[in-house]
């Protein structure tokens, strides 16, 4: 039984959206969420934790300009 299961519509979306990425575009999106990923978690021995949301809205800005 899988994990995760994805309706048919989200799926369709998905598949209709996949031309506009390349897997450059697609690889270096998955390295900036893990970044974010790691500021939403921050450490006890962090000196600085940036702005989530600034974060965030820069990622989304970057992706959407990146698509075809």
């Amino acid at each position: 039984q899988a994990d995760y299961v994805v309706s048919p519509a989200l799926e369709e979306k998905v598949r209709k959206a996949a031309p506009r990425f390349n897997v450059r575009e697609l690889m270096k999106a998955m390295e900036d969420l893990l970044a974010i990923n790691r500021v939403l978690i921050p450490s006890q021995s962090d000196a600085y934790a940036p702005d989530v949301k600034l974060l965030m809205e820069t990622f989304l800005i970057a992706l959407c300009v990146g698509s075809k």
